[in-house]
């Protein structure tokens, strides 16, 4: 058994296995959304050392330290929330616990 017959869509031949290896389509779905993740973050990360140096007058080693803490916590927060969400909240309370918690941390800041 070949490795990729598992990605055949059905009822094709082997004659026409090299043009019709089949993607999910939430394959490409999952791609597009990560993409545009990873341009906002980057974008929101060169725009922040930016502001650190400029309006709000920061040394460049300082606005870098900020920038990296915030990239780290950025990463983290992934996996605690995913924690969260699989061992005791659920889908759908995970969800409104962010929200509430974002509403709160954009109300007061």
């Amino acid at each position: 058994m070949e490795s990729n017959e598992l990605w055949l869509r059905p009822g094709t031949s082997h004659l026409t296995q090299k043009l019709t290896l089949a993607l999910p389509s939430n394959c490409l779905y999952s791609a597009a959304v990560g993409s545009l993740e990873r341009f906002g973050f980057y974008g929101v990360q060169a725009n922040l050392i930016m502001y650190l140096t400029g309006p709000l007058g920061m040394s460049t080693a300082a606005a870098a330290t900020g920038v990296n803490a915030w990239a780290g916590a950025v990463q983290i927060l992934h996996l605690a929330g995913a924690l969260a969400a699989d061992s005791r909240l659920g889908r759908y309370r995970a969800v409104l616990a962010a929200s509430v918690l974002y509403l709160l941390v954009n109300t007061y800041n």
